[in-house]
């Protein structure tokens, strides 16, 4: 592997790399930079595009029970 990475220095890397990321976006949250609500929402409404609406879900559901 190039530059001698193996499988335990990429976890140390990922690690370490989460932290950095977490510790800026808590810094950015309580200098009220960036708004966790609106992060929130986000996600909720990204999460939502790919979830089936419910009348498919209806859909679905019948013909499932229609196979067994």
């Amino acid at each position: 592997m190039p530059f001698g990475f193996n499988v335990t220095s990429k976890m140390v890397l990922g690690f370490v790399a989460g932290v950095v990321i977490g510790a800026v976006g808590y810094k950015l949250v309580s200098e009220k930079k960036i708004n966790p609500k609106a992060i929130e929402k986000t996600v909720v409404d990204l999460a939502n595009k790919f979830k089936p609406s419910s009348k498919e879900e209806n859909v679905q559901e019948a013909e499932e029970s229609k196979q067994a």
